[in-house]
């Protein structure tokens, strides 16, 4: 299943959250997406004046109950926007209203979710989000085995931190990637985790220049990949400008695939380009993996969803093969 929110224009007030099913035994045939949630519907549900939806993101838990986190903005833009918690039913035809995520002692504003949550081993999970309004920082939110919300915390001092994505490495510890909003010449902070999520490492910069851009990390066996506007620093990209074809570069013309070397040093290698567009953009790639393949979804042109499939296999060979030619 994917989620994804749609009208004339981003913060239009006839935005709607739209569902789609891929049918993978029908060569990936997606069906017709059908609208699930509109901004009435969940101010009706809410109690509050909605005007406009963005951002949702669906978690299935250890209990396989699916919930849907959503943003909301009642007034303003996305400075002012709030979380709200739904769940499917079992048929997922249907959304039942949870609540507001209350993760401000005055206002509860500027709080926005990009990326899935974590399932923990008690049967609960994590949620990584952020707070978009001045410092712009990262946030974990935890909750208990039946979805209630437990507490939430900041997890460094950096600024200008956004949209974290977080993968787990084994059963205690955690990987956190973060979008960077003109800060620190542009190099990707990494940041691990121990305790489940409950102690915090330095944060640590990469070899990953992010231009303000929504990145997101995945875990296959034990290697670690992430999904990355590269535009500005993209080969292909720029040998399509080299041969006078019209393109317009910048970091999002195009979406690739990068490989984490190596952790300690925060080390990324280039494996392949996702997709390119010449006079639009790619952003806000989504993934699952499955047994053979890496399912991916991204927003083209601000137009249209996107879906791709990579197989495993395929990227997993193609590291060892790296491997290998350095011994």
């Amino acid at each position: 299943m994917s989620v994804f929110f749609a009208g004339t224009k981003e913060g239009a007030r006839d935005i709607k959250i739209y569902q789609s099913f891929l049918n993978k035994n029908e060569n990936g045939s997606w069906s017709t997406p059908r609208p699930i949630l509109s901004a009435n519907e969940l101010s009706q549900l809410s109690g509050k004046c909605i005007k406009k939806l963005g951002n949702p993101i669906i978690f299935k838990d250890t209990n396989n109950k699916i919930h849907l986190f959503v943003v909301g903005v009642s007034f303003g833009g996305w400075s002012a926007s709030k979380i709200y918690q739904l769940s499917f039913n079992e048929n997922l035809d249907r959304l039942n209203y949870v609540d507001e995520l209350h993760l401000g002692v005055i206002s509860n504003l500027s709080h926005l979710v990009r990326t899935p949550a974590l399932a923990l081993e008690n049967g609960g999970f994590m949620l990584p989000l952020y707070h978009e309004l001045a410092d712009k920082y990262p946030i974990v939110v935890f909750f208990d085995s039946n979805g209630s919300f437990l507490f939430h915390r900041r997890i460094n001092t950096l600024k200008s931190q956004l949209q974290p994505t977080i993968i787990p490495l084994n059963n205690n510890e955690c990987l956190a990637f973060f979008r960077i909003h003109r800060e620190y010449d542009n190099n990707a902070f990494l940041q691990k985790c121990s305790a489940n999520g409950n102690i915090w490492d330095n944060p640590y910069q990469s070899n990953i220049k992010n231009f303000d851009s929504s990145s997101l990390l995945i875990k296959i066996n034990n290697e670690i990949f992430l999904l990355h506007n590269d535009g500005m620093n993209n080969q292909k990209v720029a040998e399509i400008k080299s041969n006078s074809d019209e393109i317009h570069i910048h970091p999002r013309t195009s979406l690739s695939l990068f490989w984490l070397k190596d952790i300690e040093n925060g080390i990324f290698e280039y494996i392949n380009t996702i997709d390119i567009s010449k006079n639009g953009e790619i952003s806000y790639p989504a993934a699952i993996v499955d047994t053979k393949y890496m399912h991916i979804t991204y927003t083209l042109d601000r137009k249209n969803i996107k879906y791709q499939r990579i197989d495993i296999h395929s990227i997993l060979n193609k590291i060892n093969q790296n491997k290998g030619d350095e011994v």
